[in-house]
Parts: structure tokens; sequence; C-alpha cells
């Protein structure tokens, strides 16, 4: 299901140019932490790692919530 929904996020939004690949790099990258996190035993993402992320997911979401009201 989750691979599904990152295969649809790739190919309507990244692939058609409504958002910036640097975006999508950071899509799967965060896809792949949430996916060891949750089923990798001892898989360790640490509260730095996370926090290093956060000005980029925030600008993220702002694109994401301009494509949801256009």
């Amino acid at each position: 299901m989750h691979s599904g929904t990152k295969a649809a996020f790739n190919k309507e939004l990244i692939s058609n140019g409504k958002i910036d690949t640097a975006f999508g790099q950071m899509y799967n990258e965060l896809f792949a932490l949430r996916q060891d996190a949750d089923y990798q035993d001892y898989r360790d993402v640490t509260e730095s790692k996370i926090n290093a992320l956060l000005p980029d997911v925030e600008s993220f979401i702002q694109i994401i919530e301009e494509l949801i009201n256009h």
C-alpha cells in the first residue's frame, strides 16, 4: 500500500514537474527512514537527523498545501 502511494507521488507530482525533484528525493529518503524505523530491528533514527530535515519538510508541506488549494 505505502509503496503504491510512493509510486503515485513520483509519477503524478515529480515526473510531470509539479514538485521539484529535490523534494522527490527527500520524500523517498523519508519514506525509506520510516520503513526502516517500522520494520528493521535496531534501526536508530536519531532526533538530530530528523531535526535537520524539518526545514525542508516544512517547505514541502507548503508546496503540497498550495497544490491542494489550487
